[in-house]
Protein backbone atom coordinates (compact mmCIF):
# COMPACT_ATOMS: atom_id res chain seq x y z
CA UNK A 1 0.00 0.00 0.00
CA UNK A 2 1.13 3.75 -1.17
CA UNK A 3 0.36 6.49 1.41
CA UNK A 4 1.12 10.23 0.72
CA UNK A 5 2.36 12.03 3.45
CA UNK A 6 2.70 15.94 4.27
CA UNK A 7 4.22 16.89 7.59
CA UNK A 8 5.97 19.43 9.42
CA UNK A 9 8.88 19.66 11.96
CA UNK A 10 10.69 21.94 14.82
CA UNK A 11 13.33 22.51 12.52
CA UNK A 12 13.99 26.78 11.37
CA UNK A 13 13.18 25.76 7.57
CA UNK A 14 10.07 23.97 7.94
CA UNK A 15 8.83 26.65 10.53
CA UNK A 16 10.33 29.44 7.70
CA UNK A 17 8.33 27.69 5.29
CA UNK A 18 4.90 27.22 7.18
CA UNK A 19 4.83 30.94 8.65
CA UNK A 20 5.72 32.50 5.08
CA UNK A 21 3.16 31.05 3.47
CA UNK A 22 0.78 30.86 6.33
CA UNK A 23 -0.17 26.70 5.52
CA UNK A 24 0.12 23.68 7.82
CA UNK A 25 2.85 21.52 6.61
CA UNK A 26 6.09 22.02 4.97
CA UNK A 27 6.85 18.38 3.83
CA UNK A 28 6.43 15.96 1.46
CA UNK A 29 6.88 12.19 1.11
CA UNK A 30 5.29 9.10 -0.09
CA UNK A 31 5.22 5.63 2.08
CA UNK A 32 5.48 2.08 0.51
CA UNK A 33 3.99 -0.33 3.38
CA UNK A 34 3.39 2.11 6.21
CA UNK A 35 7.59 1.34 6.68
CA UNK A 36 9.60 2.74 4.04
CA UNK A 37 9.64 6.55 2.95
CA UNK A 38 10.58 7.98 0.14
CA UNK A 39 11.32 11.39 0.18
CA UNK A 40 13.86 14.73 -0.52
CA UNK A 41 15.41 17.02 2.35
CA UNK A 42 18.54 19.11 2.41
CA UNK A 43 20.18 15.35 2.40
CA UNK A 44 18.89 14.96 -0.78
CA UNK A 45 16.31 12.48 -2.59
CA UNK A 46 16.58 9.25 -0.12
CA UNK A 47 14.45 6.13 1.37
CA UNK A 48 14.47 5.41 5.34
CA UNK A 49 12.70 3.95 7.84
CA UNK A 50 8.38 5.26 8.66
CA UNK A 51 10.03 5.34 12.21
CA UNK A 52 12.85 7.26 11.84
CA UNK A 53 11.17 9.65 9.77
CA UNK A 54 8.61 10.29 12.49
CA UNK A 55 10.64 11.21 14.89
CA UNK A 56 12.11 13.84 12.96
CA UNK A 57 8.59 15.63 11.54
CA UNK A 58 4.52 15.40 12.97
CA UNK A 59 2.40 13.91 10.06
CA UNK A 60 -0.26 16.49 9.15
CA UNK A 61 -2.02 14.86 5.64
CA UNK A 62 -2.03 11.81 4.93
CA UNK A 63 -3.86 10.29 1.53
CA UNK A 64 -3.84 6.36 0.98
CA UNK A 65 -4.02 4.75 -2.38
CA UNK A 66 -5.59 1.43 -1.45
CA UNK A 67 -6.80 0.23 -4.66
CA UNK A 68 -3.95 -0.14 -6.75
CA UNK A 69 -2.32 -3.03 -8.50
CA UNK A 70 0.74 -4.67 -7.64
CA UNK A 71 2.28 -3.93 -10.83
CA UNK A 72 1.32 0.06 -10.33
CA UNK A 73 2.74 0.04 -6.63
CA UNK A 74 6.27 -1.84 -8.18
CA UNK A 75 5.87 0.76 -10.87
CA UNK A 76 6.12 3.75 -8.42
CA UNK A 77 8.81 1.83 -5.87
CA UNK A 78 11.22 1.27 -8.67
CA UNK A 79 10.66 5.04 -9.90
CA UNK A 80 11.00 6.36 -6.42
CA UNK A 81 14.52 3.53 -6.36
CA UNK A 82 15.78 5.22 -9.95
CA UNK A 83 16.12 8.59 -8.31
CA UNK A 84 16.95 7.91 -4.84
CA UNK A 85 20.59 9.24 -4.48
CA UNK A 86 19.85 12.59 -6.21
CA UNK A 87 20.90 16.02 -4.61
CA UNK A 88 18.71 18.43 -2.93
CA UNK A 89 17.88 21.51 -5.37
CA UNK A 90 19.13 24.06 -3.38
CA UNK A 91 19.19 27.30 -6.11
CA UNK A 92 16.30 26.20 -6.48
CA UNK A 93 15.28 26.43 -2.48
CA UNK A 94 16.82 29.81 -2.58
CA UNK A 95 14.65 31.14 -5.01
CA UNK A 96 11.44 29.66 -3.73
CA UNK A 97 12.85 31.41 -0.35
CA UNK A 98 13.36 34.72 -1.87
CA UNK A 99 9.72 34.78 -3.54
CA UNK A 100 8.54 33.84 0.02
CA UNK A 101 10.09 36.95 1.47
CA UNK A 102 8.71 38.97 -1.26
CA UNK A 103 5.38 37.09 -1.21
CA UNK A 104 5.27 37.33 3.03
CA UNK A 105 6.98 41.36 3.26
CA UNK A 106 5.40 42.59 -0.20
CA UNK A 107 2.35 40.37 -0.99
CA UNK A 108 3.96 39.41 -4.57
CA UNK A 109 2.43 36.29 -5.67
CA UNK A 110 4.80 33.29 -6.36
CA UNK A 111 5.74 33.08 -10.23
CA UNK A 112 4.76 29.71 -11.91
CA UNK A 113 8.43 28.62 -12.55
CA UNK A 114 11.57 28.18 -10.21
CA UNK A 115 13.78 30.06 -12.33
CA UNK A 116 17.29 28.48 -10.46
CA UNK A 117 15.73 25.15 -10.12
CA UNK A 118 17.39 22.62 -11.68
CA UNK A 119 15.48 19.35 -13.40
CA UNK A 120 17.92 17.00 -12.26
CA UNK A 121 17.74 17.82 -8.53
CA UNK A 122 14.64 17.61 -6.40
CA UNK A 123 12.61 19.39 -3.41
CA UNK A 124 10.83 17.56 -1.44
CA UNK A 125 7.45 18.24 -3.59
CA UNK A 126 9.31 16.91 -6.39
CA UNK A 127 9.52 13.15 -5.80
CA UNK A 128 6.01 13.74 -6.25
CA UNK A 129 6.96 13.26 -10.42
CA UNK A 130 6.53 9.26 -9.34
CA UNK A 131 3.46 9.31 -8.81
CA UNK A 132 2.84 9.89 -12.63
CA UNK A 133 1.55 6.55 -13.04
CA UNK A 134 -1.22 7.29 -10.89
CA UNK A 135 -1.68 11.13 -10.59
CA UNK A 136 -0.47 13.55 -13.27
CA UNK A 137 2.04 15.82 -11.81
CA UNK A 138 1.19 19.42 -11.85
CA UNK A 139 3.22 22.15 -14.32
CA UNK A 140 5.88 23.46 -13.01
CA UNK A 141 5.38 21.91 -9.42
CA UNK A 142 8.67 23.55 -8.00
CA UNK A 143 6.91 26.70 -7.16
CA UNK A 144 4.00 24.53 -5.47
CA UNK A 145 4.21 24.50 -1.60
CA UNK A 146 3.54 21.34 -0.25
CA UNK A 147 -0.41 22.43 0.88
CA UNK A 148 -0.62 23.30 -2.73
CA UNK A 149 0.24 19.84 -3.45
CA UNK A 150 -1.76 18.12 -0.76
CA UNK A 151 -5.11 20.16 -2.23
CA UNK A 152 -4.48 18.89 -5.69
CA UNK A 153 -3.74 15.11 -4.45
CA UNK A 154 -6.72 15.15 -2.25
CA UNK A 155 -9.14 16.40 -4.64
CA UNK A 156 -7.32 14.48 -7.81
CA UNK A 157 -8.28 11.55 -5.54
CA UNK A 158 -11.73 12.92 -5.26
CA UNK A 159 -11.96 12.81 -8.60
CA UNK A 160 -12.09 16.61 -8.76
CA UNK A 161 -9.44 16.96 -10.97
Amino acid sequence: MISLIWAKSSKPLSKLIRWSLNEDCSHFAICFDRRIVFHSDLRGVHIEWLEDFAKAHDIVHCLFMPSLSLETEELIYQSSISISGRMYDYLGLLYFGYRLFLLKMFKSPLPKVNKWGSAHLDMCIEVSTVLDPIIPALPNISMTSPHQLFEYMENFAKGEQ
